[in-house]
């Protein structure tokens, strides 16, 4: 039996303003276990290792328009297979598209181009994750599991 899991995400833009504003982002979405299989040099267990990407989409956002979507992550189909559903959890980031020119190791001017995150939220199996960094902007993020025979 296969382990899937359903990851539905809802993102939206309540302009609180007189003047409309419209947001450019990208949504991604990591699956990470909380208790992590992967371990360092010491042999102890990371915490929140990532498995994957269940979403990686260009968002385009008019003022109050409503973003919902859903994916589909089927652990078996990256080598997962053996994930349990007490130890997943979905991490949902909205990266704004404005890059921002910074330096990884000021003074010495490793320049690279960020790309800040606007707003995150994760959740487990069966719960929601919900997020409001700010009046105009809101998020919500829920994790199924679900199994197929196929």
């Amino acid at each position: 039996m296969k382990k899937l899991f359903v990851l539905i995400f809802s993102f939206i833009i309540l302009s609180s303003s007189v003047l409309a504003q419209d947001y450019t982002g990208n949504l991604k979405v990591f699956v990470v276990e909380p208790y992590s299989r992967f371990q360092d040099a010491n042999l102890d267990h990371y915490k929140f290792g990532f498995l994957g990407f269940a979403l990686d989409l260009p968002v385009d956002l008019k003022d109050k328009e409503t973003l919902d979507t859903t994916a589909l992550w089927d652990g078996n189909i990256y080598g997962y297979g053996d994930i349990q559903s007490d130890n997943i959890m979905a991490q949902a980031v909205m990266f704004n598209s404005d890059p921002i020119v910074s330096d990884a190791y000021p003074p010495n001017g490793y320049w690279f181009l960020a790309y800040y995150a606007d707003a995150a939220c994760q959740a487990g199996i069966n719960e929601i994750g919900q997020h409001q960094i700010a009046p105009n902007f809101t998020h919500t993020v829920y994790l199924e599991e679900g199994t197929s025979s196929g």
